[in-house]
């Protein structure tokens, strides 16, 4: 564990992310005593890369659940900081935001919350989004150790804290992945299937009864719009509803081609597919909640 830095433990999980792991590590050195690295038995240079970082770092099978394998990181990791910190793999954080988070991290101010949000942008192909009403995310990624958990839910998880007191940090960091389309589009073909799971546990079981109850006020508004207008409007229809509104009316076309890319592929094709999934299980599964848990003992969801 490294000295003078700001007391936070970060907690990366990890499958082949050569392409992107070094970034990630090089962005937290100033800011983190500790980085834990969980890793679901990568077959490329994750592993040699953070062994380069000194990084704590640990192999856990993949059970196709992001919330799972992160709680199962919060409670078998060893976390002795004060504060506890998520990252994903293909993200980094902007010089800005490091001096931001060691200046405040050495004022008696840290000790006034128990969560802190952070403001992620996004880059597709070499371009920040800026339009399509996709602008910036605020994202609860610190808390302080032993007060946060995951939601467990197949997809949109969110860390959780009991009594939030929340302090919004107003620098960047990014979300820039560099693989290929093709890979994007596989791995939101599997996205789609969580979500759709996740659409009918909450429709047909008490799953997700308290879903809404997010610390994060951002996340929760986004939630509720989400199951109170978005879900109740006709299948497949709102998908073409939503990429109408992000990329005309909130001039999602001034971002660009990468705009065309980022708003077509993940508000209408992705959008479309969850429909599709969602079509697909209900009719399979006769509306009867226990072909649902029945389903997810016999499938894989990847």
């Amino acid at each position: 564990m490294k000295s003078n830095l700001p007391d936070i433990t970060v907690i990366i999980l990890t499958f082949n992310e050569e392409i992107h792991i070094r970034r990630c590590l090089e962005s937290l050195q100033n800011i983190a005593k500790k980085i834990i690295v969980v890793d679901s038995y990568s077959t490329d240079k994750t592993k040699d890369i953070c062994e380069e970082y000194h990084v704590d770092f640990y192999q856990r099978k993949w059970n196709h659940n992001h919330a799972e394998q992160l709680n199962w990181a919060i409670d078998n990791c060893k976390i002795d900081t004060l504060f506890t910190m998520k990252m994903d793999s293909d993200e980094y954080l902007t010089t800005e935001l490091i001096g931001e988070i060691i200046d405040f991290f050495k004022t008696n101010n840290i000790f006034k919350y128990n969560g802190y949000i952070l403001k992620r942008g996004l880059i597709v192909k070499g371009r920040q989004i800026k339009h399509g009403d996709f602008k910036i995310q605020n994202l609860l990624r610190i808390w302080k150790t032993g007060q946060g958990r995951s939601e467990e839910r197949w997809m949109d998880e969110h860390i959780q804290l009991e009594n939030p007191s929340l302090y919004s940090f107003q620098n960047l960091f990014f979300d820039e992945n560099l693989n290929s389309i093709s890979w994007w589009t596989q791995k939101h073909i599997n996205y789609a299937r969580r979500e759709a799971l996740d659409y009918l546990l909450s429709k047909y079981t008490n799953q997700f009864k308290n879903s809404d109850q997010v610390s994060n006020t951002s996340a929760k508004t986004k939630r509720l719009l989400k199951n109170n207008i978005y879900d109740k409007a006709p299948l497949f229809l709102r998908a073409f509803l939503y990429f109408i509104y992000r990329y005309f009316i909130k001039l999602g076309f001034l971002d660009g081609t990468q705009g065309l890319i980022w708003h077509f592929l993940q508000g209408f094709w992705y959008r479309f597919l969850v429909d599709v999934n969602i079509y697909e299980l209900e009719k399979a599964m006769d509306k009867n909640p226990q072909k649902i848990n029945e389903f997810l003992k016999e499938n894989k969801i990847q």
